[in-house]
């Protein structure tokens, strides 16, 4: 199995047999950190979706996946790879060829019914650390996303689909949720768009809350997503969770909705929020709650907070000067990130455009490779 270079940092791969690697998967994920993703937004039947990750060259994995007699929906969509390194891999067990683990990995996609999803984290420690019922039978909110894909022709399949599995956090510090976009169901083929949030009960078990486009639940009827729930979200900070990372990106996308119209005009507006602006003092809306929370260097910081810590004055100076420091030197570290990849879905037409470390130019792909 070889991946084509389509330029210095993507890849394009067709993956046809990798099912019986799940269980190897499923144990990695239950651990792992994850790049499952931070912005999304979609308009009609067009997707945007950045996934940011730390500063540095992650190769970006176009992963195609056959159609099959088994049922299996053929699909394409990118893979979060930049989580692999030789030491994960020789510990966790792997399969040398990696693109046997790739399809696990798709953080985005969209199947040959035309039905898009992509994951984006969000911190748990909002609502407390939900549990599975049966730890033996946990699957990681990760593999969702392929799930999907492979099995789903429609949002309702979807839905019930995620709804059956045993999910735990992602990785050690994350749940998730879910925009998915496609028909609605087997007997209304009318196009939809749904966030699927996996909001703990009282016993801390996941359950599932759906905010739904066409009945009007989205704020402003604009589905946007970034990193906090949106579940009993008005769009002010108020009505956000305790820690609503992105909450400025879900603003300026929220602000700029009607220019992602066009896969060009989409991928503009996915420009808005890539997340080197964080760093960028001048910027609109400038991003107090993104580098608050990712300078994971001075534990001394605290937990960030957007009502009370204000921009003026407290820590948040040396927030910024601290990062700002590190970022002008260069220095390798987890305090600085950078969008990874910029998808654009053409849910129509069933394409997908790629845009990878912040670049300027993009590739377009089909549901299979050319």
């Amino acid at each position: 199995m070889e991946a084509k270079r389509i330029s210095n940092f993507l890849f394009e791969l067709t993956c046809d047999d990798y099912e019986q690697y799940r269980p190897v998967m499923d144990a990695y994920l239950r651990t792992a950190i994850s790049n499952v993703g931070c912005s999304c937004v979609q308009n009609g039947y067009i997707r945007g979706r950045n996934n940011d990750w730390y500063l540095e060259d992650p190769p970006v994995c176009v992963v195609h996946v056959p159609a099959n007699d088994k049922g299996r929906h053929g699909s394409v969509g990118v893979s979060a790879a930049n989580m692999l390194t030789p030491e994960i891999l020789s510990t966790a067990g792997m399969p040398d060829e990696l693109g046997h683990i790739f399809p696990y990995l798709t953080a985005d996609g969209i199947n040959d019914e035309g039905l898009c999803i992509n994951i984006n984290v969000v911190n748990y420690g909002e609502l407390g650390k939900p549990v599975p019922r049966d730890p033996e039978k946990m699957v990681s909110p990760t593999l969702v996303p392929r799930l999907v894909l492979d099995s789903c022709g429609t949002i309702e399949e979807a839905v019930a689909l995620i709804g059956s599995l045993d999910l735990g956090t992602v990785g050690t510090f994350c749940e998730a949720h879910y925009m998915i976009s496609g028909k609605q169901s087997a007997a209304d083929d009318t196009f939809n768009t749904v966030v699927v949030e996996l909001i703990p009960d009282e016993n801390m078990h996941y359950g599932l809350n759906v905010i739904d486009y066409n009945k009007g639940e989205f704020v402003d009827n604009k589905p946007v997503m970034t990193n906090f729930h949106l579940t009993g979200f008005d769009g002010t900070l108020a009505s956000a969770t305790k820690r609503p990372m992105g909450y400025e990106r879900w603003q300026l996308l929220h602000r700029h909705f009607a220019q992602g119209n066009s896969p060009r005009g989409m991928l503009d507006l996915m420009r808005k929020v890539y997340y080197t602006n964080a760093y960028d003092l001048t910027s609109d809306n400038f991003w107090y709650s993104d580098l608050c929370f990712n300078d994971l260097t001075k534990d001394d910081f605290g937990p960030a907070n957007l009502q009370g810590d204000a921009k003026n004055g407290g820590k948040f100076a040396e927030r910024i000067e601290h990062v700002m420091e590190m970022y002008a030197e260069n220095k390798p570290n987890k305090a600085l990130w950078q969008t990874v990849y910029t998808t654009v879905y053409d849910c129509k037409n069933k394409q997908l455009y790629v845009t990878p470390l912040e670049a300027r130019m993009s590739f377009r792909f089909g549901l299979e490779a050319e």
